[in-house]
Order: structure tokens, then C-alpha cells, then sequence
């Protein structure tokens, strides 16, 4: 029996993502003026490690009230962390491949970087990124670093004080940047959040909560699959 590479693998993975449904979220693709000035550098690709998955709480809530809540969801937490997320886990390796394919010298960094590492993965300051290079594997033989992050994942539930307004819902959130390895100059950056409303019931402790995998994993699927189609020129998007 013959067995696929795991990067044969990814690249079916990522092409079966873009060819499906889209994602109700907006993403701003790559134009070819962007491929263009990238013609002839090398781009290292990483991703973050993924986080573990949890419950987020939004809204009018104080100290006392977080400690009540928390307790709450202890199990869905428990359970939440036990989670992984193989469409995430491949995304690096299948946007290589996919950036390969579009004439650029792409290559993936592995292993994943360390999320605590990630977290300086916030807004640039004049243009440029807060992320340490210098803690990134290979960063300095890379004209560019283009960095994926699945910085939240898990539910999200909004409260007044200690008392929930609605139903949670899954939620996942992927950031992107393509920054310049020399001056530290974003050249790219995105951030796509997707939520799915969870079937009910949903508080389903004793079967282990099926309606919020269900949710979680249809919202990090689609959070993947709107990153990747922003990497991709729409003329290469159009010949898939």
C-alpha cells in the first residue's frame, strides 16, 4: 500500500478547505503586485503551537463573579482542554506547499514556536511587529517570516455579573503576519474570527459535550480555511 507524506497530506488537506464553502468572516487576499515584490526572497513559514481550548466570558463581570463562573464551567473546561485541532495542526505545512505552487521560495520552519512566544503577536507599532524574531528558529536566514497563530479557541458566553445573557458559542480566532526579517515591516497582517452557534443542547457534561465539538471544530476549520484563501492571489484561487 502506498502512503501519502504528511506534506502531500497537508496540501489535500488545505485544497479540500479552499475548494469547500466559504467562511462568513472578511479577509483581504493577497494581490499579485504583493507576489510580485516577494519574487526572488525566501519566506520562512511557523506557526504557534496551538493553545488549549477553553471557556471565554465577555461582559459586566467582577472579581467574585469570575471565581463563580469558573466554577461553573469546570467541566466544559476540563473537557475543552482535551481537544486538539488537526486542521490548525497542518496549516503551516499546507500554506508552504500552497505559496511553493505560486512561484515563491517558501519553506516551512518546524517545530512550532512556543504560544508564550506568540503572545507578543499584538498590534504593530508604526508598521512594525512586536514579535521576537530573535526567539524564532532559522528567523535570520529568511527574508521574511510569515507567522500563523490560532490565538483563541474554545466558547465564548457574554454574563451580567454571575448570570449568563445567552448560549455560548465556539469560537476560534487565526492571526497572520508576513514581516520583513530586517527591518521587522509588516507586510502582511490578518485576523479572522469565526463563531458557530452550538445545537441544543449544549451542556452535555455526561457524553462529553458532542454539540460543542461539533461547533468548535466547524469554527476552527472555517478560522483555517479563511486564513489560507488570503494568502492566495484570486487568480490562483480562480484556477483551483
Amino acid at each position: 500500500m502506498k502512503f501519502l507524506t504528511s506534506a502531500t497530506r497537508a496540501k489535500l488537506i488545505i485544497l479540500t478547505l479552499l475548494l469547500s464553502s466559504c467562511a462568513s468572516v472578511q479577509q483581504q487576499a493577497f494581490d499579485l503586485s504583493q507576489y510580485q515584490q516577494l519574487s526572488g526572497k525566501t519566506i520562512g513559514i511557523v506557526q504557534v503551537a496551538a493553545p488549549a481550548a477553553e471557556s471565554h466570558y465577555s461582559g459586566q463581570i467582577g472579581l467574585l463573579n469570575y471565581a463563580i463562573i469558573a466554577a461553573f464551567n469546570r467541566d466544559l473546561d476540563s473537557h475543552l482542554k482535551t481537544l486538539s485541532f488537526s486542521d490548525y495542526d497542518h496549516i503551516a505545512e499546507g500554506i508552504s506547499d500552497l505559496m511553493s505552487d505560486q512561484g515563491l521560495h517558501a519553506k516551512l520552519i518546524e517545530p512550532p514556536i512556543d504560544f508564550d512566544i506568540g503572545k507578543h503577536f499584538k498590534p504593530p507599532v508604526q508598521g512594525k511587529s512586536r514579535l521576537p524574531l530573535a526567539q524564532i528558529k532559522d528567523a535570520g536566514q529568511f527574508d521574511y517570516l510569515l507567522v500563523i497563530r490560532l490565538s483563541k479557541i474554545g466558547t465564548t458566553r457574554p454574563y451580567h455579573g454571575p448570570t449568563p445573557l445567552e448560549a455560548p458559542q465556539a469560537i476560534a480566532t487565526v492571526d497572520g503576519e508576513l514581516i520583513n526579517t530586517k527591518t521587522k515591516a509588516i507586510h502582511w497582517h490578518q485576523k479572522i474570527t469565526t463563531l458557530k452557534i452550538i445545537d441544543q443542547p449544549w451542556d452535555q457534561a455526561q457524553s462529553h459535550y458532542p454539540n460543542v465539538d461539533k461547533a468548535l471544530f466547524l469554527a476552527q476549520e472555517e478560522a483555517v480555511r479563511a486564513i489560507t484563501k488570503s494568502l492566495m492571489t484570486a487568480e490562483y484561487r480562480e484556477a483551483l
